[in-house]
């Protein structure tokens, strides 16, 4: 649940600032709606590739994860 609370807030922040026409901190592929199986996916993946994250907080570790999954380029 509290993976899911961050993922949504993360998003919301990320729509907002597009909508503002502002940079925006990961680019998601199309209009296409995560799971938080995909969440988890992405969150797990990246701290498997940077094991020293592991100690951060969980949001801040989401969102790296989501950078580096989704880059904007």
């Amino acid at each position: 649940m509290y993976l899911h609370g961050l993922s949504e807030g993360i998003q919301w922040y990320n729509a907002d600032v597009s909508n503002r026409h502002r940079s925006i901190l990961f680019c998601p592929l199309g209009n296409v709606a995560f799971t938080m199986d995909q969440y988890i996916s992405i969150f797990n993946r990246f701290l498997d590739e940077s094991p020293n994250r592991g100690g951060m907080p969980a949001g801040a570790v989401l969102l790296m994860a989501l950078e580096w999954a989704l880059p904007c380029k």
